[in-house]
């Protein structure tokens, strides 16, 4: 039932292809996280400040909606390029997934498209709509979620084509979700606990940077909360990780447990560095100074999500293994495409760090005296 390969070969070899798909997977999932936990986090302060009367909290919620549709945007473009490679590299298996998902996977636009206007709306219109803002931060954190989840529907449902049969011949209208993998929650759990996690951690590294311009004690209570809820979704993350890594099928497993030195010593990584973030994270909520422990547990974060999702795809590859090996596709290197490809790769990329900072020393919304 798995389609050939493409007959046009790979214009690049396999290996290289597939560490942008890590980098470029990175990326994306780093800014999604950043904007369905912030989304979160802003939504969750905003009634806070209002029920405490506090207005530490409605500032905070004002200054994250502010940057949540530019996030929203990162996310969305950054995710263009993982999605390519997994076209380029796994598209007998991707495209037979999506087929079989069909009008679940045709929504996932718009139901983005209806997100992103939420957001906009909250951000620039927060305060004409009163409390009602509330409910549209939640609503497009929800829509957010619902497209998290159909994702997670059709990579799972990619990795197991000997089921795919029997599927369509239950499901020939396209409207299956894969809720029989047992996989599923448990990665949908991971992801969505990790996007708080991700987001605090950012808002911390956030505060580091807007300390200079407002009285101190501002920032630095932001950069503890921020830590606080990097704390709590990841002690939630030792729970969910187990329970992911033991629904998976043992010959996809055993490899991490022990029987693989490498692939089991690429997960205690990822696994140490979150720990040493929750470390530092916790540090930062204690010392008067939160904002270097915090800097600390952010770059943590960001190699322990770095070292998952090389392991995610390793993980991926176990699950095709017996089957299908990127190794095995036909390449005719194209060295000027490759080229241009890492020249534009670039100038991307500085043209993202002059945005950045530019955002960073846009004036906010002044912060309480």
């Amino acid at each position: 039932m798995i389609p050939d390969p493409d007959p046009i070969p790979l214009p690049a070899p396999a290996g290289l292809l597939t560490a942008l798909l890590v980098l470029t997977f990175v990326l994306h999932i780093l800014a999604m996280n950043v904007t369905l936990g912030g989304t979160a986090i802003a939504t969750v302060s905003d009634f806070v400040g209002r029920r405490r009367a506090d207005e530490r909290y409605r500032l905070l919620a004002r200054h994250l909606v502010s940057l949540l549709p530019i996030t929203l945007a990162a996310t969305i473009t950054l995710g263009v390029a993982p999605l390519l490679f997994v076209q380029t590299l796994y598209g007998q298996f991707f495209y037979t997934s999506s087929i079989l998902l069909a009008w679940p996977w045709l929504a996932v636009a718009p139901l983005v498209i209806v997100a992103y206007y939420g957001i906009y709306l909250y951000a620039w219109q927060g305060e004409r709509l009163g409390d009602r803002r509330i409910w549209v931060g939640m609503g497009s954190a929800l829509l957010l979620m619902v497209v998290a989840f159909l994702y997670v529907n059709n990579i799972t449902l990619m990795l197991t084509p000997d089921r795919w049969q029997d599927i369509y011949a239950s499901h020939s209208s396209g409207l299956f979700l894969n809720g029989e993998e047992a996989t599923l929650v448990p990665r949908l759990l991971h992801f969505l606990v990790a996007a708080p996690a991700v987001a605090g951690a950012a808002l911390v590294v956030y505060a580091l940077f807007m300390k200079g311009r407002s009285p101190e004690g501002y920032w630095t209570w932001a950069a503890r909360y921020g830590a606080l809820w990097f704390l709590v979704p990841t002690v939630i993350q030792a729970a969910l990780g187990p329970l992911f890594l033991f629904r998976l099928p043992s010959a996809v497993r055993d490899p991490f447990v022990g029987d693989d030195t490498l692939r089991t010593a690429l997960l205690l990584a990822g696994i140490g560095a979150a720990v040493l973030g929750l470390l530092a994270m916790a540090a930062a909520l204690r010392l008067r100074n939160p904002l270097p422990p915090g800097l600390a547990g952010g770059l943590c974060l960001v190699a322990a999500v770095s070292l998952m999702s090389i392991t995610r795809h390793l993980v991926r590859d176990e699950y095709l293994s017996p089957r299908f090996s990127t190794g095995d596709l036909a390449v005719d290197s194209q060295t000027a495409l490759i080229v241009l490809f890492f020249v534009l790769l670039a100038g991307a990329v500085a043209v993202v760090g002059y945005m950045a900072r530019a955002i960073l020393r846009a004036p906010g919304p002044a912060p309480p005296q």
